[in-house]
Formats: structure tokens, sequence, C-alpha cells
């Protein structure tokens, strides 16, 4: 007979949460879908200091309980760490599920993903501006341009705005969220005024954004339209129309895999499910 202790799914969740991928509604969402099937919740963080022994021992006690699966729920200041750290799940004694934000693929062999999709999400946004027949456009991009999200938005933007126009592309200006890009970017709107959309590729490179163009007298929706990604609660304020992570069903389905049995061990380390995001129209840009 299974033990009761075996009816418990451990979570471990970043101390230092932001709230865009994943909230209390996830956890709330994740709850209701095992309940059915027998299953209770114990919850945990992530090591706040990164330090490797705390993590070992962390899991060395999950272990100990019997734990049915195990959930990572990580942000970006857990990023680093868990990737270095991969290797002490190899040999876990149980299904790990983790939240992979970024989308970007990461080699962890015995983990299975409920993973964004930056570059779907840029799809939706780019078939969005064509079907509002938007022929003006700005991205802002983080500075680096390297960030594996910042990058895959922007292709999937430039797929988006191809559909239907037989491969045909509207120039886009790609510019990083610097003092020069910005500067840029003000040229194309004095030029353009009333008649161009900036696509932020962040909800926070877009409230900056915005401050900048109030202090060059520069006002949404007069002067230019922007629509962002990651819909986050800090800049809410600014009544960002922002492609948003369906937090609760993150949850949700984090709770339908385990209830499914896709951790048996045939399965175990290869489910990966990407999660597309949805649209939240606000002031910025009205659809």
């Amino acid at each position: 007979m299974i033990k009761e202790a075996n009816r418990v799914i451990y979570v471990l969740y970043s101390s230092t949460p932001h709230w865009i991928h994943w909230n209390e509604t996830s956890f709330q969402a994740l709850e209701d879908e095992i309940a059915t099937s027998g299953y209770s919740v114990v919850y945990d963080n992530i090591p706040a200091k990164g330090d490797r022994q705390d993590y070992v021992a962390l899991l060395k006690n999950i272990s100990i309980t019997g734990a049915s699966a195990l959930i990572i729920f990580p942000d970006s200041e857990d990023a680093e760490f868990l990737k270095n750290n991969g290797d002490l799940l190899l040999d876990f004694q149980m299904p790990v599920y983790m939240l992979n934000r970024s989308g970007a693929p990461m080699l962890l062999d015995m983990v299975s993903f409920v993973s964004m999709d930056p570059f779907s999400d840029g799809i939706t946004v780019g078939t969005l501006l064509k079907k509002h027949a938007c022929k003006n456009i700005i991205m802002i991009n983080e500075a680096t341009g390297q960030a594996f999200w910042g990058v895959k938005r922007y292709e999937g933007l430039l797929i988006g705005l191809r559909r239907g126009n037989g491969n045909k592309t509207p120039a886009v200006e790609n510019i990083p969220a610097t003092t020069a890009g910005y500067a840029k970017a003000m040229a194309l709107i004095r030029k353009f005024r009333g008649d161009i959309v900036i696509v932020a590729v962040n909800n926070e490179f877009a409230a900056k954004f915005i401050d900048f163009t109030r202090q060059q007298g520069m006002f949404i929706p007069a002067d230019f339209r922007l629509i962002a990604f990651d819909d986050n609660p800090l800049f809410r304020s600014y009544n960002l129309t922002s492609m948003a992570v369906p937090v609760q069903k993150v949850g949700r389905l984090f709770g339908k895999l385990i209830c499914d049995k896709s951790w048996l061990e045939e399965y175990r380390g290869k489910v990966s499910i990407k999660v597309n995001s949805e649209l939240m129209v606000r002031e910025t840009f009205k659809v």
C-alpha cells in the first residue's frame, strides 16, 4: 500500500519572487488540481544565498519524506544556481518538474519542464500588429541583444508581421534600451508622430521608455502606441497592454502532469510543455 507520506508534492519556490511567471494563484491552482487525486503540498524556499550545501541538505530532507514529486518555481536570481547544481537532481529518487521562465533550453536531463514560449508570444504580437495595419514599428529590446527571450520575441514578431504578406516583412527597428537607443527611437516617433508602435521586450523597459518620452513631451496615444511582454504587477500603474503569463494555468499544468502519471519511469525527464501568454488590453494599445 502507498504510504500517506507518498501523497505529498514538495514545492520549492524562489525567495525573491517577481510575480510575473507564477504567483500564489499558481500554487492554489496546483493544490486544487492534485487534491482530487489525494495529494497535498509542502512548500519551502530555494536556498536564497545559492549555497550548494544548503541545497544538498534540502533535497536530502525531501527524499527522506518520501514525497511523490518535486516542483521548482524559480525566478531570475535562481537561474544560475539551479543550472550549476543540476547534477544533484540526476539521481533524485522522485520525478522533478521545473518552471522554465525564459524558455531557453535547460540542460537538466532528469527534469521535466513547463516552459514559457517567447517565440510564439512574439508571433502573437506581430500578427496583432499586422491585423491592425501597423507599419512603423520599433522594438525596444534589452541592451545586450543576447538574452534568449529578447532574441526570440524579436524573431517571432517578424514572423507574425510576415504572415499572409507574401513573406514580406515591414521594417522593424530593433533598438537597445540605452540612452542612444532611446534617442534614436525618439527621432522616429517625431518622424511618424501618431502613426508608430513601440514593442517593448518587457514591462520594465516599457515603463522606463514611457518615462523618457514624457520628459521629451511625448505621450500615449497622441504620439505613439505601445505593447509589451511580461505583465509585471510592479508597473500596473502605466496601464500597459501586455502579453501576460497565465499564472493560474501554469499551476494547473503541473498538477495535471502529476495526476496523469507522466512522472512514471518511462516518461521521467522527457515531459516538456510550452505555455503561450495571453493578451491583456489596456490604455497603451487598444485592440
